[in-house]
């Protein structure tokens, strides 16, 4: 049973409800206007709530079990996300609309579920899954999993340890897991990878396209043995340009959004890890994808690699290149909205259900898209989009 409590936020924000110690799991919900214990009980007679709409932050769960360092443990979470924007700087988040009922009240929050690892039934690798697969039930109609479940259908293969408690889970389980559910993944190998341009291109790509990433992590303390360590990608932030200059991750030992800077390269991760003293790596990337989506993010790739060349040979470097996984019915939204040439024409083109779209742009403007097939195994171009100035 889940009992209901509020916050105001504000800066001198005050508990509503006081906190009793018992089983039941608890809920905390958040608000950014500041109100008092009478003003919320004459909202719920006089059924005032707008207000209670607007300004809802979200919520965290409380369970009734405590972890090692016996404090409780934080079950399922909703929280607003920063705002879109910071000064010159476009955030962009994977996220979700839920819906929440308190007291009758009907809420909503805009934002990708976190909780914490309990390792009688859970470790890292099985959040991270539970985080990524989470918005993937509404987009792909799959099932949507308790952490309990997804590590004993990732565990189904004979293994001479047991499923609970769980020690974590190694990469093939995360993958037997992801494939178990009818999808399929693709997977980046951070390690031999030279430079940011793939790894940034990918989680720009799926991101947009609202689809998680898992990131497995290397952390890494002078004489002691490295661990081994996985978060779910969850948005980034990048500069009017293009330029990626910021990660958010759902990181169980941190919290939901956190911040991750680039530590030279962001195959080494500058966060709250630190503060520990560990070297963080990023080693391998896991993306939960529907099977048809057949075209890899390699092959993509390497077309988006020849078409950036080739342009910048031929305009110099002045333009910004973006490589992107979109639905059909989101890309022609979009044209619907902007200003290009043809415009009836293009829309009015049957398309596939999935594309790849590489955007060429200048001074943060689109100037043309290339469309390919998301759905073909090979880089097929289908048409392509020329904006007005």
């Amino acid at each position: 049973m889940t009992s209901d409590f509020v916050f105001s936020f504000s800066s001198s924000s005050k508990v509503l409800f006081s906190f009793l110690e018992t089983r039941f799991t608890k809920r905390i919900h958040f608000f950014e206007e500041e109100f008092s214990k009478t003003r919320f009980e004459e909202s719920l007679e006089n059924n005032d709530i707008e207000y209670l709409r607007k300004s809802y932050l979200g919520f965290v769960v409380i369970r009734p079990i405590k972890g090692s360092d016996r404090k409780r443990l934080i079950g399922k979470t909703l929280l607003n996300t920063y705002s879109d924007k910071e000064g010159s700087e476009k955030r962009v988040f994977i996220r979700g609309n839920y819906e929440v009922s308190l007291f009758g009240i009907p809420l909503s929050v805009s934002s990708l579920p976190f909780q914490v690892q309990d390792q009688g039934v859970s470790a890292c690798a099985t959040v991270a899954l539970w985080t990524a697969l989470h918005p993937l039930a509404d987009t792909y109609g799959i099932q949507r999993l308790s952490p309990a479940e997804i590590t004993e259908l990732s565990t189904s293969f004979p293994s001479e340890y047991r499923n609970f408690p769980s020690s974590g889970l190694n990469w093939g389980q995360m993958i037997n897991c992801v494939k178990s559910m009818e999808l399929d993944v693709e997977t980046i190998n951070v390690e031999n990878i030279g430079d940011d341009d793939i790894i940034l291109t990918a989680i720009k790509a799926y991101a947009k396209a609202n689809l998680p990433l898992i990131g497995a992590l290397k952390l890494t303390k002078a004489n002691n043995s490295p661990k081994y360590h996985a978060v779910t990608i969850s948005g980034y932030q990048c500069n009017n340009n293009g330029k990626l200059t910021e990660l958010y991750v759902h990181d169980d030992q941190i919290g939901l959004y956190s911040r991750v800077k680039s530590d030279g390269s962001f195959k080494h991760w500058k966060n709250e890890w630190n503060d520990k003293g560990y070297e963080v790596s990023l080693e391998k990337i896991l993306i939960p994808i529907y099977p048809k989506i057949r075209l890899p993010f390699a092959r993509i790739y390497s077309r988006y690699l020849a078409i950036k060349e080739r342009m910048i040979n031929d305009y110099g470097d002045v333009l910004d290149f973006e490589l992107y996984l979109t639905t059909i019915r989101k890309y022609k939204e979009f044209l619907l909205e902007s200003t290009l040439k043809e415009k009836r024409k293009i829309l009015i083109k049957s398309l596939p259900r999935f594309l790849w779209v590489l955007r060429v742009s200048y001074e943060g403007n689109p100037r043309g898209d290339i469309v390919l097939d998301g759905t073909s195994i090979y880089p097929k171009p289908l048409t392509s989009v020329e904006f007005k100035a």
